[in-house]
């Protein structure tokens, strides 16, 4: 039976904060160009915390990073490494996932940025959710198209100092609209951005 997992219920909350606070650190020192993503960016600049009815870390990397590197870093740090892909990684974050029967799977995802045309970058999307396909499936790719960063800066979030994307505005509007607003049944697939890879 699934799990409804969103950072309302107060272990979630405190599992994702501290799994951000053990993340941060982690692929700071690996040197890769990162920062906060999607629902998490949201959450950083317009609530300055988790989004209660979000339910997983989103952090975009930069396309050149060795992701079995990031992840031997992750399993060191100890984060449960649900799915590595050549263009991203699934992690469950320390404390929520004991064992691999363990369904409590409150996660990061990171995700490579490859450069597209015209100042922006895509981001490979795996409809539905991170499953075995050993029995034959065939998952569909697609893309996400949004604006390149400009720079990142440092914005204070959760305590602490975390990457952000100086052109945050111009993002969040492309892929949320009025990102002010808060809607809190919004779905990736909703953006007019989103096609097919």
């Amino acid at each position: 039976m699934p799990i409804d997992i969103t950072f309302a219920d107060p272990r979630n909350y405190e599992l994702a904060k501290n799994g951000l606070l053990v993340l941060r650190p982690v692929l700071d020192n690996l040197g890769y160009e990162w920062y906060l993503g999607h629902g998490t960016l949201l959450g950083a600049v317009r609530e300055h915390d988790l989004i209660f009815h979000d339910n997983d870390i989103d952090c975009p990397i930069n396309e050149n990073a060795d992701l079995q590197k990031v992840a031997d870093a992750l399993t060191a740090a100890d984060f449960y490494i649900l799915k590595l892909e050549y263009f991203g990684i699934s992690a469950v974050v320390p404390g929520a996932k004991k064992s691999k029967e363990d369904p409590w799977d409150l996660h990061v995802d990171i995700w490579k940025q490859y450069r597209y045309p015209n100042n922006q970058v895509f981001e490979v999307y795996e409809k539905g959710p991170w499953v075995d396909t050993s029995d034959g499936g065939h998952p569909m790719y697609n893309k996400f198209i949004i604006p390149a960063p400009t720079k990142i800066i440092r914005t204070t979030f959760l305590g602490e100092e975390f990457p952000i994307p100086e052109n945050y505005d111009d993002i969040l509007t492309v892929e949320y609209g009025d990102w002010h607003k808060v809607v809190k049944d919004y779905k990736t697939t909703d953006s007019t951005n989103f096609g097919l890879w």
